[in-house]
């Protein structure tokens, strides 16, 4: 037999085992090639954290909406529930033992044996210590209800007490919320002074006429027509007036004569006050004087013995300032020192006085 033949016998005898080989050759291969695949694929993930770059910055979670969801699960919102039409009436028992009958809850006195009733008391108004201080308004801010200090303390520091922070209805824990500053003025004292200005004579000048004014101070003044002397305005000279040779001064609506060489018999009132958050004083405070206090400016608009009014020039406002009290005066005293301020307009004299100075 020729090897052709036996080659051919011997595949044709062992055709099943070739195709058997060639199939275990094709799985190995592709075994192998997944496990190639699969190691490529596992290696991206940590190609890609050690590349922080191609991640795009995580922006800030806004946590507002959550923080006010966890705030309002202590505090309930609470519905109000109305009395539907066939609803009964809230009554109580009258307050009679003999009646007793229910009467409506806001029964004066009861319509079946006249007995008067209690007073209603409004719950927003109750005070526990009766300190001028709702319970509801601290409750709010997070007072304790029977501390019998909360009326008189100051948690914002800002010079003002809880009770005067209730009844401005302003925050008691913020320093930028307090009343207006000027409810801590007080007046030390009310005075009646002489005018102080005098008309003395006349000096021609190359630019016009000056006319001299003498204070009682000792202090001359050379002013002419339009200028103005200690906050009032020189606006005519009259020399051949009736009563003599006449200055005319103004301030405001009102005109002031002065006759050459004579004293003025007109008095003008000036007060004395005090900010008590610093114990800063100013005196000689006139009308249609201008007070700033801290930022805030205030015109005199009328001064009385025992009190001062003044406007706000901003909003107009008109705030009467009480005068000093006894127990005011007294902290006053025991403060120790003072700054002293002139309240007067631009120019005038700044007169010392004491605390304990009277009308």
């Amino acid at each position: 037999m020729s090897p052709t033949l036996r080659k051919a016998n011997w595949v044709k005898q062992n055709y099943e085992k070739l195709v058997l080989v060639v199939a275990l050759l094709l799985l190995l291969c592709s075994a192998l090639f997944l496990v190639l695949q699969v190691k490529q694929k596992s290696g991206e993930p940590f190609d890609r954290l050690r590349q922080p770059g191609q991640f795009e910055e995580a922006s800030k979670v806004n946590v507002t909406n959550l923080e006010q969801l966890l705030g309002s699960v202590g505090r309930p919102k609470l519905m109000e529930v109305g009395r539907g039409v066939m609803g009964d009436e809230l009554r109580v028992s009258c307050i009679n033992l003999k009646c007793g009958k229910p009467i409506p809850y806001n029964a004066l006195s009861c319509p079946f044996c006249g007995a008067k009733q209690p007073e209603v008391v409004n719950p927003l108004t109750v005070s526990t210590e009766q300190d001028g201080i709702s319970d509801v308004w601290k409750k709010k801010y997070g007072f304790d209800i029977l501390d019998p200090n909360v009326a008189n303390a100051d948690p914002d520091n800002d010079g003002f007490s809880n009770l005067e922070e209730y009844r401005a209805s302003t925050d008691p824990l913020d320093p930028k919320s307090h009343p207006d500053v000027a409810s801590k003025l007080r007046v030390m004292g009310v005075r009646r002074h002489p005018f102080k200005l005098r008309f003395m004579g006349m000096m021609q000048m190359p630019a016009g006429t000056n006319y001299q004014i003498n204070l009682r101070s000792g202090r001359t003044l050379f002013k002419g027509v339009g200028e103005e002397a200690e906050g009032y305005r020189v606006v005519a000279h009259e020399s051949a007036a009736p009563d003599g040779d006449v200055l005319v001064l103004s301030k405001g609506a009102e005109n002031i004569r002065l006759i050459k060489g004579k004293d003025l018999q007109q008095f003008e009132m000036a007060a004395s006050l005090i900010f008590l958050l610093d114990h800063r004083q100013f005196h000689r405070v006139v009308k249609d004087g201008v007070l700033k206090i801290r930022g805030d400016e205030y015109k005199v608009v009328d001064i009385k013995p025992n009190a001062v009014t003044m406007r706000e020039l901003q909003s107009a406002r008109e705030i009467v300032v009480p005068p000093l009290s006894e127990v005011e005066r007294e902290d006053v005293r025991r403060g120790g020192a003072m700054k002293v301020e002139s309240g007067g307009p631009v120019g005038r004299e700044s007169v010392p006085a004491t605390v304990g100075a009277q009308p």
